[in-house]
């Protein structure tokens, strides 16, 4: 390497020659590009929050599977006159508050829709068959895992005779998630 000064030890860790730049040379520049990556990156990237994310994805696998048939993949789904129970698929895992009234909002349209904490809390009991009260039907939901095809563990409720589990595929395009894949799952 061709050396524009004579090599001194007690400079060294100073200043590493760099091609023909030293490192107090290169280090504005170096400290520009990270201040202008910083302030693009807080920006923000436009895209949900975890919470948005999730509430987003229940409320895609809810719109599904709330319906007498579970839908196909990308088909429209009407109006409920029914009410929709919802909850976690695992009782020791919690859907946040934050959660569920996004999941609320964004199916205000389509039907009444009720968090529960425990899947007895949706069911009548003393009735034959245990069905869903009001007689509604209950979505179970499991994790969202993260990355843009998730697939997410679901059960769909209505009676004793009526209750069937999914693993649900996702796929985010854009803005919008949708459901590619619904496979029943033995129980």
């Amino acid at each position: 390497m061709l050396l524009s000064r004579r090599y001194c030890p007690a400079q060294a860790s100073q200043e590493v020659i760099l091609g023909r730049l030293t490192r107090r040379e290169v280090a504005p520049f170096v400290a520009a590009a990270m201040a202008v990556t910083l302030a693009v990156g807080s920006c923000g990237s436009g895209g949900p929050s975890e919470h948005e994310r999730e509430a987003n994805v229940y409320a895609v696998v809810i719109r599904a599977l709330a319906l007498d048939e579970p839908a196909d993949p990308g088909a429209e789904t009407e109006e409920l006159d029914w009410v929709v129970y919802a909850g976690s698929l695992d009782e020791e895992r919690v859907i946040s508050l934050e959660v569920q009234a996004a999941v609320v909002e964004i199916l205000e349209d389509f039907a009444t829709i009720r968090f529960v904490d425990e899947k007895a809390e949706a069911i009548d009991d003393t009735a034959d068959g245990e069905p869903v009260l009001d007689d509604g039907v209950l979505v179970l939901l499991g994790a969202v895992p993260t990355g843009r095809s998730p697939s997410v563990d679901a059960e769909r409720y209505v009676d004793l005779d009526d209750d069937e589990h999914f693993r649900i595929g996702l796929e985010r395009t854009n803005d919008s998630w949708s459901i590619v894949d619904v496979d029943a799952v033995g129980t």
